[in-house]
């Protein structure tokens, strides 16, 4: 009996702990790195020396399927998504739930990086009916490569949400832990500049559609 209440506490002391870590991650606040074309990117540290989060927004104009469309365009993506080098889909769990394998895009001479991600597109969250792409990674779905590192932990996702003027708001929040200390102008490459390009590249998109 005395073994089993010792039990319970422990258990409750853990579950308090997690909950309090949790909400100091979550309460870390955002912090503006760029304002630019109409596309803003924040980022903030989800741990100390560990992965940093970014979150990237604008408005278009494009109807939502035709961006998920793009999004979800495996071959194109190393075309406008700066830091990768290359991606290809591993599997298919159905229309809406995907393996994908990417290499990254790292300057010498740092060591390459590489990435496998499960992607689920989502109608709705209970709450808006925006329309999601989940990623996260699954390092296990492909063996390791040679003379690459695999990212183990990544998560993210796009958000496409209509707005009442008819526009679409686009939110891209990503954080990729890369295991090891990087320089300063590294992790910019990564969390500003990679989603700010990958947002102008759709901006481009929508312009090109209205003409």
């Amino acid at each position: 009996m005395l073994k089993n209440k010792r039990f319970h506490i422990i258990v409750l002391l853990l579950a308090v702990f997690i909950t309090q870590q949790d909400s100091a991650q979550a309460a870390v606040p955002w912090a503006l790195k760029k304002n630019e074309d109409g596309i803003k990117v924040h980022t903030r540290l989800l741990a100390e020396g560990g992965a940093v989060e970014f979150k990237a927004t604008t408005n278009l104009q494009m109807p939502a399927e035709y961006i998920m469309a793009i999004l979800t365009h495996t071959k194109q993506l190393p075309h406008w998504q700066a830091h990768l080098q290359k991606s290809k889909v591993l599997s298919r769990e159905s229309a809406l739930h995907w393996h994908e394998y990417s290499v990254l895009n790292v300057p010498w001479p740092l060591e390459g990086r590489d990435l496998v991600l499960s992607k689920k597109i989502v109608k709705g969250d209970g709450v808006s009916n925006s329309l999601f792409l989940y990623m996260r990674s699954v390092p296990a779905k492909y063996p390791q490569q040679n003379n690459l590192i695999r990212i183990n932990q990544a998560r993210g996702f796009w958000e496409l949400a209509p707005q009442d003027n008819g526009e679409i708001r686009i939110t891209y929040q990503f954080h990729i832990d890369p295991e090891l200390q990087l320089p300063t102008w590294l992790l910019n490459m990564f969390t500003v500049e990679g989603p700010y390009r990958a947002l102008k590249h759709l901006r481009e998109q929508d312009a090109q559609a209205r003409l």
